[in-house]
């Protein structure tokens, strides 16, 4: 479905899933980089969620949503997008599940927007440098930008060095998911804010209901130690990377939903 959300001056045609239930309580899911709203919809016929409503959407450039050579948007503007969209369908607090570019953007809106926030998964969301090591701290590093077949190939040979199931499914249709603007504009985003803000700390301070959950091969992320000794859930996902919901799906949404109560 679309909504068209008028921001900038730009009207930007959003792409988005609802559904729809009788209950009050609704989860949010917001993607990573290069990756679109389709990647929760498993989430859609697993039981464990059927008490919520669910919405996701594809932010601007990425997905079937809109971009806008006009403008250059970044990680500030994806939290007013999700503000706009919460707004719009009238929810007045929301559970936020957020995936790497998304677990930044739920992160910033949960710090500024507390009072709206019932909980906060991230799921591999940048808390640090480290989490910039294989797609946004490339993207931002790469001088040669005329030639957008040439940089998409560079790009996936860049991933493809991760020889796994994940990576191969993530790259498949990698140019259909997201432009190349936005890609360079979100990465140069999310580098800024890895260098200058104390994300980690944001983190650690939520006042709401929070959660990290990695996957295994990520296990040696410098901060894991640091939200083991501020005693915050934490779920490995077996046989993981980046993209659990990939490499293990049946696994990664029985357990995300069995945070939510649904047994």
């Amino acid at each position: 479905m679309k909504l068209v959300i008028a921001y900038k001056g730009i009207s930007f045609s959003i792409d988005y899933i609802y559904r729809h239930t009788h209950e009050k309580e609704t989860i949010l899911y917001l993607h990573g980089l290069g990756s679109s709203k389709e990647d929760f919809q498993p989430a859609l016929s697993n039981e464990r969620f059927s008490n919520y409503n669910i919405l996701t959407f594809d932010f601007p450039g990425c997905g079937k949503s809109s971009y806008s050579s006009e403008v250059s948007l970044d990680i500030d503007d994806l939290v007013l997008m999700v503000k706009k969209l919460s707004d719009n369908f009238g929810l007045e607090t929301i559970h936020i599940i957020g995936h790497s570019m998304g677990g930044l953007t739920g992160l910033l809106f949960a710090n500024r927007y507390p009072e709206k926030v019932q909980s906060f998964v991230n799921i591999e969301g940048n808390l640090d440098m480290a989490d910039c090591r294989v797609f946004s701290r490339f993207v931002n590093d790469y001088t040669v930008d005329s030639n957008e077949k040439i940089f998409f190939s560079d790009f996936k040979s860049q991933l493809n060095k991760n020889d796994s199931t994940e990576y191969d499914i993530f790259v498949s249709n990698l140019s259909e998911k997201i432009k190349y603007n936005p890609l360079r504009d979100y990465s140069q985003s999310i580098v800024k804010y890895c260098i200058r803000s104390p994300l980690l700390e944001y983190f650690l301070n939520l006042p709401v209901d929070k959660y990290f959950i990695y996957g295994e091969y990520n296990r040696n992320l410098p901060y894991i130690p640091v939200l083991v000794n501020n005693e915050i859930p934490y779920l490995e996902i077996p046989n993981s990377n980046h993209f659990p919901f990939y490499a293990n799906p049946t696994f990664f949404f029985n357990e995300l939903g069995k945070i939510y109560g649904l047994c």
